[in-house]
């Protein structure tokens, strides 16, 4: 097991200790870590956005230690985070990731939605890793999403519930605003 793993685990061992009363003993004895470290690793495997806000999150919803893996937990805390986040804070995750994405792939980040390819778009979408904000407020953006086939469409139908996010811009024009205007100086 690498360390960052072992890191992430043990700082979910913190936040989970920090609302429950167990000792360190009691956690080795009931094999805590040992989920912890899973956790870490399933955190990293992700690339978990917010780390500490998605352990509260999970404390909050009173999941069990083995769920804390499970993708579909992982899943329903993105629907949730990126609903409230800040389109600033969406936009530059997504920027930064499509510039991870165009170093791999060789190409320009500014194409990304151009030649992403749509099974694991679908997956990125999902896990948070490409926000909303990014695709629904550029050209490219909507593009791809018409290029999704209906299952595949079905797979982010509700991270990319139009009722929801268009409410959302509706009453965060400023914000709108911003997020078009930087990325269609980006050219998306």
């Amino acid at each position: 097991m690498d360390k960052e793993a072992h890191f992430v685990g043990s700082a979910g061992a913190y936040f989970f200790f920090r609302h429950k009363d167990y000792t360190e003993l009691e956690s080795i004895r009931y094999s805590f870590y040992l989920g912890f470290t899973k956790f870490g690793k399933f955190a990293q495997e992700v690339n978990c956005l917010q780390h500490e806000d998605f352990v509260d999150w999970l404390v909050r919803n009173n999941l069990k230690l083995d769920d804390w893996i499970k993708d579909g937990a992982y899943e329903l805390f993105v629907r949730e985070y990126t609903k409230g986040e800040r389109a600033e804070y969406a936009l530059e995750r997504s920027v930064k990731f499509m510039q991870r994405w165009s170093e791999k792939e060789k190409t320009n980040w500014h194409d990304f939605f151009r030649e992403v390819n749509l099974n694991i778009f679908t997956y990125w979408i999902r896990t948070g890793r490409i926000s909303p904000w990014a695709i629904f407020n550029c050209r490219s953006g909507t593009e791809v999403l018409a290029r999704l086939s209906d299952e595949q469409m079905g797979l982010v139908a509700d991270a990319l519930d139009p009722k929801i996010w268009s409410t959302r811009f509706e009453v965060s024009p400023d914000e709108t605003r911003f997020v078009q205007n930087i990325l269609t100086e980006a050219g998306l």
